[in-house]
């Protein structure tokens, strides 16, 4: 298999697992799951950022990161609803009932707004490749380019399944 046939290879399967993501982060149904709180932990200013505050939630399964306002509204005993893509079975949301009122915290970088964006980024950058890959004579470009995009996607890979 010669170079070219392989980068296209891998821009194609770069475009089809942008699709994947973006279904899975917008489409799919989610399923829920209730989790026990079993400890709340906030830890203070660090010497590198002394304005960073950060808590965590750990339940029975897993520990998350969560907002200062979902820090001093629950305490270890309570439930929470963790709401996960049936396709994937990834972390998407994590919810409460307070005082009759649910609150709700996105989990997963992809249902972000900055992660939604990042995923149509990728998605036109890889169309775009893919639609003038002929265009570009430069073969080590198109090589460099191929290796950007899968490098970037198991990067947000990794993020989107941790």
């Amino acid at each position: 298999m010669d170079n070219h046939r392989i980068n296209l290879i891998f821009l194609w399967l770069s475009l089809i697992c942008c699709l994947v993501l973006l279904y899975d982060a917008s489409f799919v149904p989610l399923k829920t799951s209730t989790e026990k709180v079993m400890q709340l932990k906030g830890v203070g200013p660090q010497d590198l950022n002394p304005n960073f505050t950060n808590y965590t939630l750990k339940t029975d399964y897993k520990t998350y990161d969560i907002s200062q306002q979902m820090y001093h509204q629950l305490e270890p005993g309570n439930e929470v609803i963790v709401y996960r893509s049936a396709l994937t079975n990834t972390r998407q949301k994590l919810s409460y009932l307070a005082d009759e009122q649910v609150y709700t915290q996105i989990l997963s970088f992809s249902r972000r707004e900055i992660g939604l964006v990042f995923i149509g980024f990728m998605l036109l950058l890889t169309t775009g490749i893919l639609i003038f890959y002929k265009k570009i004579k430069i073969v080590s470009a198109r090589t460099n380019v191929t290796i950007f995009i899968v490098v970037v996607l198991i990067f947000f890979l990794i993020m989107h399944f941790s």
